[in-house]
């Protein structure tokens, strides 16, 4: 494929931007999606929620995903969670087929009731770690997203902010190998919205993950994203 060369295009990269995406592509893929389809069949027939969707995301990269309410971005990322299953195509994961839901993706959700400790514990707990040692771990991740001092705060304690850190700390817990995030932020204040982005910045910069992010909007897109789908 050739590198496109005209100036108007919004392909048109400089040299310092193709060299980024070139050391990028050398990197593992860690998510494949191929020719992904998802059609719901109901009574008053079918409705084609993603067609033919293929994209690569490799290690340590942060892919924004964007588009407007009804495209069909959180079909995608249920999809690739497992949550969902689809028509035809492949989701792979480190080349492993995608087949339900699994601790090798990290999904941010927004509702618990637990305690912060408890609901960041609960991951490690399912999977058998002692309390002890889940207790431990739950407190590094406490301290990465600034929420040490409110290990045993519950939901109705903390602003919309902060309940936004325990669901990454939640999603993070388990070390899985890439986090799927939809629309995390939206129903933030701009001001909040802009500290968030700011601290899972600071978050992805220092572990070793991979995001894959949905959005409706293009600023936050630019402002995050190596590369925008």
């Amino acid at each position: 494929m050739q590198a496109n060369t005209d100036p108007t295009s919004y392909l048109t990269q400089s040299d310092a931007v193709k060299a980024r995406f070139d050391k990028l592509k050398q990197r593992e893929v860690i998510l494949e999606v191929k020719n992904l389809t998802k059609v719901y069949r109901g009574a008053k027939g079918e409705t084609t929620a993603l067609k033919d969707v293929s994209f690569k995301t490799h290690r340590r990269e942060f892919v924004c995903v964007i588009g407007p309410s009804g495209c069909g971005k959180s079909t995608l990322i249920r999809t690739l969670a497992g949550l969902e299953n689809y028509t035809s195509g492949e989701v792979l994961l480190d080349g492993k087929p995608v087949t339900g839901p699994g601790r090798d993706r990290g999904m941010v959700f927004q509702g618990y009731t637990l305690s912060v400790k408890k609901n960041v514990m609960f991951g490690l707990e399912m999977n058998g770690m002692p309390t002890e040692e889940a207790s431990r771990e739950v407190a590094l991740w406490l301290e990465l997203v600034g929420l040490e001092k409110f290990a045993n705060a519950y939901p109705h304690e903390l602003s919309g902010g902060m309940k936004q850190r325990v669901a990454i700390a939640r999603a993070l817990v388990n070390q899985p190998r890439i986090l799927l995030m939809d629309e995390p932020f939206g129903a933030l204040d701009a001001q909040t919205r802009c500290k968030m982005q700011t601290h899972l910045m600071e978050i992805w910069r220092n572990i070793d993950i991979t995001i894959l992010f949905i959005t409706h909007d293009l600023d936050e897109a630019i402002l995050l994203a190596d590369r925008i789908l």
